[in-house]
């Protein structure tokens, strides 16, 4: 059996871009909405946690700080 491996991946990364096209393709596309650059640009304030499962990339959460 294959474990699930969570990673923080870095802002503006390829792995941080593999998250926006599994955000897009799975939450954002379905509604009809797109990311704007100032939406992505604010991404910087969050951490970005990943999910691998044999080096496939399953899942993501984006943790924002609230003031």
């Amino acid at each position: 059996m294959t474990a699930l491996r969570i990673s923080e991946i870095a802002h503006g990364s390829t792995e941080y871009d593999a998250t926006v096209e599994l955000r897009r393709r799975w939450l954002r596309e379905p509604l009809g909405l797109h990311f704007t650059a100032e939406e992505l640009a604010a991404d910087a304030r969050s951490r970005h946690l990943a999910a691998y499962l044999a080096d496939e990339l399953v899942g993501c959460v984006v943790i924002t700080p609230i003031d």
